[in-house]
């Protein structure tokens, strides 16, 4: 017999949503600077392996591209800063956590 479990609660914005259904494109702020990235099913398939991975770098620098991963490393963030970068990158195109 199958068993019930309780859905999860998503941190996905509705924007991301749109986005994701549209073909559209996120942003995200971080200390001034606008990044702007294609919604999470027209990232390369390599973002999912990286995120399966749990590999955080390799995360970023596919989201970002290149010019866009220069831009925001010129900011030298902390660790922290890194982490927290990432997951609202991540919540803006649609992955709110690793099983989406």
């Amino acid at each position: 017999m199958a068993t019930k479990t309780a859905a999860k609660d998503s941190k996905t914005t509705d924007e991301a949503q749109n986005n994701e259904a549209n073909e559209g494109m996120a942003t995200v702020e971080f200390k001034g600077d606008t990044y702007t990235v294609p919604s999470a099913l027209d990232l390369p398939w390599e973002i999912l392996e990286a995120i399966r991975a749990n590999n955080e770098s390799a995360i970023l620098a596919g989201v970002l591209g290149d010019d866009q991963l220069a831009q925001w490393r010129e900011h030298r963030p902390t660790i922290r800063e890194g982490l927290d970068f990432l997951e609202k990158l991540l919540n803006a195109i649609g992955f709110d956590d690793l099983g989406n």
